[in-house]
């Protein structure tokens, strides 16, 4: 399972104190969520993510809010982010793991009704395995590269805690990587 995981990302939702030193808006509507760690293994899948500020940050929204639902197959929630859009849906499928989720990239070349060229393109084949936090105040994204199409097989393994172990290691050495102001 070690070698599976290409990078993960550590994203919270940063006390008032440190937003206001780093002029990020306090209380927004939507809760904002920056990276403040990551460990990448050359898959830099978060760098189209980087504002002008040397930040990363996604909201964390309800699906209905952003896109068409469809009846068949409908999100559960959107990680979003003001640069690329809707950067993934995020699907579970057991109610008893509702913190855990999959998604995946953008697979469109085009953004913006075709207007725009997609940045996340080139992560298109990735799995993201997703893990959010009760109090909805941290997020943990992990990169499976071109690991998509063994989602029905990996997914599963994610939900029944046999990757914890591989986390909690890369966890343990995230680099900062992102300019936030008064945070240690």
């Amino acid at each position: 399972m070690d070698n599976l995981i290409t990078s993960v990302y550590l994203l919270k939702n940063l006390p008032d104190d440190i937003k206001r030193a780093n002029k990020i808006k306090v209380a927004p509507k939507i809760p904002r969520f920056d990276c403040i760690g990551i460990n990448e293994n050359n898959h830099p899948f978060i760098s189209p993510l980087v504002n002008n500020k040397n930040q990363c940050n996604v909201s964390l929204v309800a699906p209905e809010t952003m896109v068409e639902c469809h009846t068949n197959r409908r999100a559960d929630l959107l990680l979003r982010n003001s640069k690329v859009g809707n950067l993934t849906s995020l699907f579970y499928q057991d109610e008893n793991h509702n913190h855990r989720y999959f998604g995946y990239s953008n697979p469109h070349p085009k953004m913006n009704k075709g207007k725009d060229e997609n940045p996340m393109l080139p992560f298109k084949d990735d799995l993201l395995l997703i893990q959010i936090d009760k109090d909805k105040e941290q997020i943990v994204i992990c990169v499976l590269k071109g690991q998509k199409h063994l989602v029905q097989y990996l997914y599963p393994d994610f939900v029944n805690g046999k990757f914890d172990e591989v986390i909690a290691s890369k966890l343990e050495f995230l680099e900062s990587g992102f300019n936030y102001t008064l945070l240690v």
